[in-house]
């Protein structure tokens, strides 16, 4: 028994009894993502190890293919305590019941969920309103410009409508730069269908981007990549791996990305010049939130300890500390109103879009819809299918996921 438990600590880097010298050890997982963030999750570890002397957080980042890596882990029941779960692959988690619901946690605790921005947190409930994880953070889309094309070109300011930046494309265009990047993705896609009063997935889990509206939406977009006269061009288009590389190399006046392009212009173009405003309104305002949440392993040994860590790296504190450096928008409202949007003001249309965004997420099956619906806009894209027999054939390949026996 000693030896095999040896094995798995040298594999794992986890004590199988989940002690360590008389101390809970809590594992934690996720992404690798830049130094800083990693560095300022670890000084947060150790305050909270400080705070909790009983526990030792084990903190194992995943590099490579995150949801994959977790679902091996989960197979063999060596799953961290806690760790990340991005909004777009929760529900299927919630599913296949293997995280823990936090409710009773929290109201034990004492936790002021009503701190938190409600459009965020319903992207981590599921059946009967249950709460799964706290977000850490979010964004949501905005229209970035670079003002000084704009005012080469006459344009005073951000258009609010949709024909509005149709004229300002032209005027862009007329003052010899191109007006656009766009990538016709998931994010983009799911944006343009809100856009227009439509969608892609309706509430009793069935598909709704062959409705009239979300059509209407999906068309505009595609449209604008399309003829002489076209006002946008990808990323690759561009000879580029980003629209936001394209924009700061000046290849376009527009582009439609998050919050996350932010830190990337301070390093990448420091002089940089741009404007950040909501996205231009169609038939109504839509947005997209973006929105990663700290979640537990409905298995572990040691949920109360496991509550208390997501509370504490959500708390109103932990946040704060994010705020220094500004990869997202804090979940807290308190924290936003405390600090965020006095160091970072441009970034308000960012957290106005929350009033009226959805989470970014399509059920269970969110993988199979981001794969077929991007293959069937990129075949209208390059001209390879009519939108209505591209789109038709990606909902052939659909149904049989998305029906309202499989609702969560």
């Amino acid at each position: 028994m000693k030896k095999t438990c040896l094995v798995f600590l040298l594999a794992l880097g986890t004590a199988c009894s989940g002690k360590d010298d008389g101390r809970t050890v809590l594992r934690l997982s996720g992404w690798s993502s830049m130094p800083e963030e990693m560095q300022l999750l670890k000084d947060q570890i150790a305050e909270f190890e400080t705070l909790y002397p009983g526990i030792r957080v084990q903190y194992e980042p995943i590099v490579g293919p995150y949801m994959q890596k977790i679902q091996v882990l989960f197979a063999s029941g060596t799953e961290p305590d806690v760790f990340y779960m991005d909004s777009k692959e929760v529900t299927r988690m919630i599913y296949y019941g293997v995280l823990e619901p936090l409710d009773e946690h929290l109201k034990r605790a004492g936790e002021d969920v009503d701190d938190f921005y409600e459009n965020i947190l319903a992207a981590f409930r599921g059946p009967k309103g249950k709460l799964y994880g706290l977000p850490k953070g979010f964004s949501t889309l905005a229209l970035i410009y670079n003002k000084e094309m704009f005012a080469s070109a006459g344009i005073t300011r951000p258009p609010e409508d949709w024909p509005a930046l149709l004229r300002a494309a032209e005027a862009v265009r007329a003052q010899g730069d191109f007006p656009m990047c766009l990538k016709a993705d998931m994010k983009t896609i799911a944006l343009f269908a809100g856009l227009a009063g439509g969608g892609l997935l309706k509430e009793n889990n069935t598909l709704a981007f062959q409705d009239r509206a979300s059509m209407s939406g999906i068309k505009t977009l595609l449209s604008l990549f399309r003829g002489e006269n076209a006002i946008a061009r990808t990323d690759t288009d561009f000879g580029k791996s980003w629209t936001a590389d394209a924009f700061a190399a000046g290849d376009a006046a527009m582009i439609i990305e998050g919050m996350w392009v932010e830190p990337y212009f301070a390093t990448r173009s420091p002089d940089l010049k741009y404007g950040i405003a909501p996205v231009p309104m169609m038939e109504k305002r839509h947005n997209i939130i973006f929105t990663v949440a700290y979640v537990a392993s409905a298995r572990s040994k040691h949920k109360r300890e496991a509550v208390d860590l997501i509370r504490f790296l959500t708390g109103r504190q932990g946040q704060a500390k994010m705020v220094e450096l500004g990869l997202e928008v804090p979940s807290r409202k308190s924290v936003v109103n405390a600090g965020f949007l006095k160091r970072y003001p441009k970034r308000a249309p960012f957290i106005a879009a929350d009033e009226y965004a959805s989470p970014f997420g399509f059920g269970v099956h969110s993988n199979r819809m981001l794969e077929h619906v991007d293959k069937a806009a990129e075949a209208v894209r390059l001209g390879q299918l009519p939108l209505e027999k591209a789109f038709a054939r990606a909902s052939r390949k659909l149904k049989r996921f998305y029906r309202v026996e499989d609702r969560p």
